[in-house]
């Protein structure tokens, strides 16, 4: 064992820097995965994929649109976030915390804490902050809060902007 210590140092250094090496390369199905209820389809649809998928380039799950059939619908979410390298929290007045709801935040929870999921932003729209759901506090600690509005008082392009430096990826030197 002595005389071979130098070969085990290296193979325990070789699969150490293989393990490194795969998490810094991860590939990501999805770049964005966004956690919403109903009431927010029709902005989500017309407003939120139209920027991120059609001119910044993102690749966006949407539950309607790539969810599988046949799969029960936790293991979609789960395999999705998963596969996500960034989540968004779309929070609005009708955002109630159904099983799914909070099955979304407990794995992003997980996933975070597995080093998988680089970004969680929560997006507030037309709600105040005081009335964001409680089950948010779990992940609030590592969450990016953008409060939305559609107020021409409030400049939309610098939330625009904070939103694309959130979910642009992040380049290793």
């Amino acid at each position: 064992m002595y005389n071979k210590r130098w070969k085990i140092i290296f193979t325990l250094q070789g699969i150490i820097n293989r393990v490194v090496e795969q998490k810094i390369k991860r590939k990501y199905t999805y770049d964005v995965y966004i956690s919403y209820e109903g009431n927010a389809v029709y902005w989500i649809k017309e407003t939120l994929v139209s920027k991120l998928e059609g001119e910044w380039g993102l690749n966006m799950c949407i539950r309607e649109r790539d969810f599988l059939a046949g799969i029960s619908h936790a293991d979609n979410e789960a395999e999705a976030i998963k596969e996500s390298r960034c989540i968004i929290f779309v929070i609005t007045p009708g955002y109630t915390l159904s099983p799914d709801r909070t099955f979304e935040i407990d794995r992003a929870q997980y996933e975070r804490i597995r080093s998988n999921l680089e970004t969680v932003i929560v997006l507030t729209k037309d709600i105040k902050i005081s009335d964001v759901p409680r089950n948010l506090s779990y992940i609030w600690n590592y969450v990016y809060l953008i409060e939305w509005s559609d107020d021409e008082m409030f400049n939309s392009d610098a939330i625009w902007e904070k939103l694309k430096v959130l979910l642009t990826p992040r380049k290793l030197c």
